[in-house]
């Protein structure tokens, strides 16, 4: 990709195929990997002026990235896997406007934004599960099944012990029941809250524009776009 940019040399199709492939056997091997590759053909893409591939390659980075997020055990290893997943969105955005689906584009944005708030309640003590009625012993229950699978995780990867050694298929067996129990407690949750650790779909953010319309702006690797919600219209996008 570097010397077709720099020296002309290389047919940008066969670039952009062996940045897919790459990407395809990245994920088999290592989601750190796969998620710095996407970025690389994504940002390429982006620059060639070829929005399709830049969607495919930057999905599939951003896809890498919440698994990831998801196995982290600590808010400071959350933190710093959100920024990079963050990083992504606005390039995600950028070609999914070029592509002609700005309300996919609204999504990617507002799921970025949102998962900084999601993650902030969760170590705030989830203060919005609180606040919108959830009991008391749920949340209890939440904390229970989170620190259950922090310890299955931290036991799984405990290297130093032999029983882990020996026995590595027990000890995956205790992070996926721990995942599951996690799961149900999450599903319950919902029950209350239904978007709870969800993103939100364009239509639930658009109801919620009932006055001022709401603005997007994100800058990319090649340019940026503003997206904005009128209250009436529900939507207008431009590339910057």
């Amino acid at each position: 990709g570097q010397l077709h940019e720099l020296a002309g040399e290389g047919d940008p199709e066969e670039v952009n195929r062996q940045y897919r492939e790459a990407t395809s056997e990245a994920a088999a091997l290592s989601g750190e990997t796969t998620v710095r590759m996407a970025e690389s053909w994504g940002r390429w893409a982006l620059r060639q002026r070829r929005p399709v591939d830049a969607v495919e390659a930057l999905e599939a980075g951003i896809r890498a990235g919440n698994e990831i997020i998801r196995q982290q055990v600590s808010w400071q290893d959350r933190e710093i896997w959100l920024d990079y997943r963050q990083s992504l969105t606005p390039d995600l955005a950028l070609a999914l406007v070029m592509t002609g689906h700005p309300e996919r584009a609204i999504e990617i944005l507002d799921s970025g934004r949102r998962g900084w708030l999601t993650e902030g309640l969760r170590a705030a003590n989830d203060a919005r599960l609180k606040l919108s009625g959830v009991s008391p012993e749920l949340v209890a229950r939440l904390g229970r099944a989170r620190a259950a699978l922090r310890a299955a995780l931290f036991a799984s990867t405990n290297t130093d012990d032999p029983d882990v050694a020996r026995a590595p298929a027990a000890t995956r067996g205790l992070v996926r029941s721990a995942r599951a129990a996690l799961a149900a407690v999450e599903a319950e949750i919902r029950e209350i809250i239904p978007d709870y650790g969800r993103p939100r779909s364009y239509a639930q953010i658009a109801e919620t524009v009932t006055g001022q319309p709401l603005v997007y702006l994100a800058a990319a690797e090649t340019s940026g776009v503003a997206l904005l919600i009128d209250p009436e219209t529900k939507a207008l996008s431009c590339e910057l």
